[in-house]
């Protein structure tokens, strides 16, 4: 249960200006909030008045404000891990000729959010770094690969966000279907999405989990084929399963964790 709803919002309004290349218009962040739009605004008010954003013009939208930047400046010495998991991913990126994409689950908000994605010059151009999937749940390896290890609460409060269009006729719809399949994932210990995205792209996901054994995030890779290769399939989740390692230790480090 979320008890600090402002705090959250204002986190997400944050993350959402600085992964933004221009100016987020407010429409834009009330239809990412889950509070109404007036609290939206007076969130936006203070923000405004204590610098972490700031606003080019009039009508123009919402950029990062000195406070943030000096947040991120302070932060700069301290993001080597971030850094290393960037150029593992790039490699295997390069490597494969696959985007390779990782994505943490926000409890609480309830949505797994792209936070990382490298990708080589011919690869396939998927969801990018601050990016929602949450409302692809049912389709998207990454999402899978989360699900399957979600408390049942966590779960609902996904799905509850979920946008079930069909979009190709291989998607796995939310019920038993999609019940059956997060316990295959369990079993399998890896996420699988074949054209249920859309036709000819497919991917491969692994969950990561922190030093208590918590879901807590998932790499995958993706790819554009005419069809499913099974010995390319398991190629991937090899090297997949070398990121997971890494971020294990990179990111749920001992002491970072006692």
């Amino acid at each position: 249960m979320n008890r600090a709803p402002a705090l959250t919002e204002g986190l997400g309004i944050l993350e959402l200006v600085a992964h933004s290349s221009d100016p987020v218009p407010f429409e834009t962040i009330v239809s990412n909030a889950s509070m109404s739009r007036s609290s939206c605004a007076r969130l936006v008010k203070v923000l405004l008045n204590c610098g972490h954003i700031a606003q080019p013009g009039s009508g123009q939208g919402y950029v990062p404000g000195i406070r943030l930047f000096s947040i991120a400046h302070s932060c700069q010495g301290r993001s080597s891990a971030l850094q290393q998991m960037n150029m593992l991913m790039r490699s295997a990126a390069e490597d494969t000729g696959t985007s390779v994409q990782y994505a943490i689950l926000d409890r609480s908000r309830g949505r797994v959010v792209v936070v990382a994605r490298q990708e080589c010059e011919d690869s396939l151009h998927t969801a990018g770094p601050g990016t929602d999937i949450t409302s692809y749940a049912h389709r998207h390896a990454l999402c899978k690969a989360i699900l399957a290890f979600c408390d049942p609460a966590v779960m609902s409060s996904v799905m509850d966000q979920c946008r079930p269009v069909r979009k190709t006729e291989n998607t796995i719809m939310p019920g038993s279907g999609f019940d059956a399949c997060l316990e295959n994932v369990r079993k399998r210990k890896y996420a699988e999405d074949r054209e249920e995205s859309s036709a000819h792209v497919f991917r491969v996901a692994v969950p990561v989990f922190d030093l208590d054994d918590n879901i807590s995030a998932a790499v995958c890779s993706a790819w554009f084929a005419a069809e499913f290769d099974k010995s390319r399939a398991a190629a991937l989740l090899e090297i997949l399963e070398e990121i997971r390692s890494a971020a294990t230790l990179l990111f749920f480090r001992k002491e970072d964790h006692e």
